[in-house]
């Protein structure tokens, strides 16, 4: 019941930063400050190798996609060598999305990058994902869309930006 408050939560948050209030009077949310509790959420969730928590941040069609899940959530995390003991704030790669005059918005998607991951093991990593917080015409694409952990002290693919063979990703390959 806790997880489901907690991501009924997150997506109010998102509903309210978006629709720009927070209630009367309340304080505007950004996307940096919803990127930045969606990657401590998701950090939360991978250190405690809670793959129920983490389902939940991911979007519908991506969770259909992947009838095997459980086993490629485990080797997400098993992709980690040694305990997490730290790691630096996220930030936004890049954000966007498709307003209409009447509407509003009807996309809006946020991509981010969480840096120098620190294990007990002493490796370092990264994730990168990219999320929707809005999307009308494809609400099977409403949250984590892609997800990549990868080693960041080994040499990366120019092409793709993360190492060969030493990553790991996650998609829903049906996005648009």
């Amino acid at each position: 019941m806790i997880k489901a408050n907690r991501f009924c939560g997150i997506l109010l948050l998102l509903l309210l930063a978006f629709s720009g209030c927070s209630g009367s009077g309340g304080k505007f949310v950004t996307q940096e400050e919803i990127a930045q509790q969606q990657s401590d959420d998701i950090m939360a969730a991978f250190m405690n190798h809670d793959k129920e928590t983490f389902k939940e941040f991911l979007c519908p069609g991506l969770k259909e996609e992947h009838p095997d899940l459980d086993r490629e959530m485990e080797e997400l995390f098993d992709f980690v060598e040694g305990d997490i003991i730290s790691y630096d704030e996220s930030y936004i790669v890049s954000s966007g999305g498709t307003m209409e005059e009447m509407l509003g918005w009807v996309e809006k998607f946020i991509s981010s990058r969480i840096t120098n991951i620190q294990t007990s093991s002493g490796k370092s990593y990264g994730i990168y994902y990219m999320f929707h917080t809005i999307y009308n015409e494809h609400p099977e694409q409403l949250g984590i869309t892609y997800i990549c952990i990868y080693k960041s002290d080994a040499p990366h693919d120019p092409v793709t930006g993360f190492p060969p063979g030493e990553s790991y990703l996650i998609e829903f390959k049906g996005r648009l």
